[in-house]
């Protein structure tokens, strides 16, 4: 095996032993961390936000504002078909985007058309979710 897969395996390691740790916690009445979603509400002037964490290649949403659970799949659509979580995400129109258009409901009126996230990383740089904000009206 060559010395960038091992390092990869290593780096997923950590990822999942880290996200798993912050998955367990129950985040609902931190309210320091719901005054954090307003702000970014307020910020990109948009009716949702959501704080979501990895756990293994899947995406949990622990914690959101101006979402219903109804969205929650389809922003865990939109969060699957980016390739580098570890990254800033702008979308200004997921309707327009390539990597969206063939995930499945986009076309919904309910569907986030503005979608942005930031990772979340360990002191480590371990990126263990995100931090993102949507609305239904491009950007």
């Amino acid at each position: 095996m060559s010395m960038y897969l091992k390092q990869q395996r290593m780096k997923v390691g950590s990822r999942i032993e880290s996200a798993n740790a912050f998955s367990e916690l129950s985040l609902e009445q931190d309210e320091e961390l719901q005054e954090a979603l307003l702000l970014a509400t307020s910020i990109f002037s948009t009716p949702g936000a959501a704080l979501c964490f990895l756990d293994g290649d899947q995406l949990e949403i622990k914690l959101s504002t101006g979402l219903c659970k109804q969205h929650y799949s389809k922003l865990i659509n939109i969060y699957n078909a980016v390739s580098t979580p570890e990254e800033i995400l702008i979308v200004e129109d997921t309707t327009k985007d390539d990597r969206f258009a063939t995930l499945p409901h986009m076309e919904d009126t309910e569907t986030p058309r503005f979608y942005a996230a930031s990772p979340l990383i360990t002191r480590q740089g371990v990126c263990i979710g995100t931090l993102c904000v949507l609305d239904h009206v491009p950007h």
